[in-house]
C-alpha cells in the first residue's frame, strides 16, 4: 500500500486523532460554552456590583474605604476569571461534562471562593470596617457578599443544566456529520454511528460517486450523490464534519475528494478500518469512534464571532470618519465622466460562492471589465482622471465597507478575485492547485498579501502563487491580533501608494 501523500492538498497541520468528543459547533459545544461563559460573567459581575452599591449606600465609610469598596467588584471579577481558567471550566461542552459536580458544584464553589478572596483583600488587608451604628454589621456583610453570589450561581447553573439535558435528550447537541463513501467501510461506519453513538453524533447525509456500484440506501438514509452534491449540501446545511469512509490505499480518490472539499470551511476526517476500537477513557475524555482529522475549519465559532464584532464596529467607525470624503468622491465621479458612481462586480467569496462587491467607479463605463480579463496597468487609458487618484489612494475600495456590514466580506482576508479572472490567459485555478483554499474564509478589503508587498494588479503567475501562499498562511495562523496587525500595516502601505494604479 502506498503512503497517502497529502502535501499538495492539505493545509500544513499535523493530522491528529479525533474521537468526536465535543458537541456541535452551533447550538452545541462552542456556541453554548460561549453563552455559558458570558452568562456567568454577567451574573457574577452584576451581583457583586449591586452588593457593593448597597454597602456604599447604607454603610458609613470614609473616602479611602469608599474607594476600596468601589474596587471590590473588579477584584472579585478578576479572581473569578483566574479560578475558572485554572479549573478549565469553559472547555467545550460535552454530553459527559454536564454532571452535577462539574457543571453546578464546581462553578458555585468558584464563585464563593472568588468573593471570599476579594473580601479578604478589601476588608481585612486594606482594613475597611463597618461602624457599630452602621446599617450593616460585619456578619451580615460577610453572609451577603459570599452567600448571594453563591446562591445566584447555583440557581443559574442548575437551571442551565436542566435546559442542556433537555437539549441532549432531543439530540440537538450532537455533532452533525456527513459521510462520503457507501462501501464496506461506510456501511460499518453508519451502523456504528446509528447504534452506539447515536446520542453523540448525528448522521445527516451519505454520499458516493459510485452510484449503481454501492447500496442506494443504508439504514434510514439514501445515498444522495457524489462529491459535488456533498459540496452543495455542506453550503446549504449545518454540517460539523465530513467523514471520508474509504480505504487508505485509495489514495488518488481521497486526494481528489480533499481537493474538491477545500472550497468549504468544514472539518474533514479519515475513517480507519479499525473505527470500532475505542480509546481508553483514562486517555480521552469520553468514549467515541476514532477518526483522523486531516483538515480543520479555519476559525472556531468564538473566533468567527469576535471577527464579526470587530468588522461591524470598525466598519461603522471608518464609514463615519470617511463619510465626507466619500461624499466628495461621489460628486467628483459624477462631474468627471458620465455613468454610475459605483461599480458593482461579481467576485468569488466564501466557499467559492459569487458575491457582488461595491467600489467607486474608476474606469469609463464602456471600458469596464467585469471579468477582469485584462489586468490594470500604469497609465491605463480605461481609467478616468478621478479614477487615477482614487486608485492611488485606495479610496475606491471604501464602499466595500458596506459589503463588510452586509456580511459577505470582512475587513481582513484574502482579496476577492473577479469571477473568471485570468493571468496571462490562464484561469487562477489552472495556475495553482491551492487556489480554492483561499475561499475557506470571507474575502477582505485588505489582507496579509497586500501588506507584504503584493498589492496591485496580478499580471504574472508567480505573483498569483505568492498571493495564494500568503493567503493560506493568513488562514492557518489567523487571530484577532493578526487582523489588527494587518490593519495597522495597511495604513502604512496605503500611504506609500506603491503598486497602486
Amino acid at each position: 500500500m502506498r503512503r497517502l501523500s497529502t502535501d499538495s492538498v492539505l493545509p500544513k497541520v499535523a493530522p491528529r486523532p479525533s474521537i468526536g468528543k465535543s458537541l456541535g459547533r452551533f447550538g452545541g459545544g462552542q456556541f453554548l460554552t460561549l453563552l455559558l461563559a458570558v452568562g456567568d460573567v454577567l451574573i457574577f459581575s452584576s451581583v457583586t456590583t449591586a452588593l457593593s452599591f448597597v454597602i456604599l449606600r447604607h454603610a458609613e465609610v470614609d473616602q479611602l474605604q469608599r474607594t476600596s469598596l468601589e474596587h471590590f467588584p473588579a477584584i472579585a471579577f478578576l479572581v473569578f476569571i483566574v479560578l475558572h481558567s485554572l479549573a478549565k471550566s469553559y472547555e467545550r461542552i460535552t454530553t459527559d461534562s454536564v454532571t452535577l459536580f462539574n457543571f453546578v458544584i464546581v462553578p458555585t464553589l468558584i464563585a464563593a471562593v472568588a468573593v471570599i478572596i476579594a473580601f479578604i483583600l478589601e476588608f481585612l488587608l486594606i482594613g475597611v470596617t463597618i461602624p457599630a451604628n452602621g446599617a450593616i454589621d460585619k456578619t451580615t456583610l460577610m453572609v451577603g457578599l459570599v452567600g448571594v453570589p453563591t446562591w445566584v450561581t447555583a440557581v443559574q447553573r442548575t437551571g442551565s443544566r436542566i435546559y442542556l439535558h433537555s437539549l441532549i435528550a432531543k439530540g440537538q447537541l450532537s455533532t452533525t456529520v456527513a459521510v462520503i463513501g457507501a462501501g464496506d467501510i461506510g456501511y460499518r461506519l453508519v451502523q456504528l454511528l446509528k447504534g452506539r453513538y447515536q446520542d453523540q453524533i448525528k448522521l445527516i447525509g451519505i454520499f458516493d460517486d459510485r452510484i449503481g456500484r454501492v447500496p442506494s440506501r443504508i439504514r434510514d438514509l439514501n445515498v444522495q450523490g457524489g462529491v459535488s452534491d456533498l459540496v452543495d449540501f455542506v453550503k446549504t446545511n449545518h454540517v460539523d464534519k465530513v467523514l471520508i469512509a474509504l480505504p487508505l490505499n485509495a489514495e488518488r480518490r481521497i486526494l481528489d475528494i480533499l481537493r474538491r472539499l477545500k472550497t468549504v470551511p468544514i472539518d474533514i476526517a479519515l475513517v480507519p478500518d479499525i473505527m470500532s476500537i475505542e480509546p481508553e477513557t483514562r486517555s480521552y475524555a469520553r468514549r467515541a469512534p476514532l477518526f483522523l482529522d486531516v483538515i480543520h475549519r479555519p476559525m472556531s465559532l468564538s473566533g468567527r464571532l469576535a471577527k464579526r464584532c470587530m468588522d461591524l464596529i470598525f466598519s461603522a467607525l471608518i464609514l463615519l470618519l470617511f463619510s465626507p470624503i466619500m461624499l466628495a468622491t461621489a460628486i467628483a465621479i459624477r462631474l468627471d465622466s458620465p455613468g454610475p458612481i459605483f461599480f458593482r462586480q461579481p467576485r468569488l467569496g466564501l466557499s467559492n460562492e459569487k458575491i457582488e462587491i461595491l467600489k467607486f467607479r474608476t474606469m469609463h463605463v464602456a471600458a469596464s471589465d467585469f471579468e477582469a480579463r485584462e489586468q490594470t496597468k500604469r497609465d491605463d487609458p480605461r481609467v478616468t482622471r478621478v479614477g487615477k487618484w482614487l486608485r492611488l489612494t485606495s479610496i475606491d475600495e471604501l464602499p466595500q465597507l458596506f459589503n463588510v456590514l452586509c456580511g459577505n466580506m470582512s475587513l481582513v482576508g484574502p482579496r476577492p478575485h473577479a469571477v473568471g479572472m485570468r493571468v496571462k490567459d490562464s484561469l487562477c485555478q489552472e495556475i495553482s492547485k491551492e487556489y480554492a483554499e483561499r475561499h475557506r474564509v470571507k474575502p477582505g478589503i485588505t489582507g496579509w498579501a497586500q501588506v507584504c508587498g503584493l498589492r496591485g494588479a496580478v499580471n504574472d503567475p508567480e505573483i498569483l502563487r505568492a498571493r495564494i501562499e500568503h493567503d493560506i498562511y493568513y488562514i492557518d495562523n489567523w487571530s484577532i491580533l493578526f487582523d489588527l496587525k494587518i490593519l495597522m500595516l495597511t495604513i502604512v502601505v496605503v500611504a506609500r501608494t506603491e503598486n497602486a494604479y
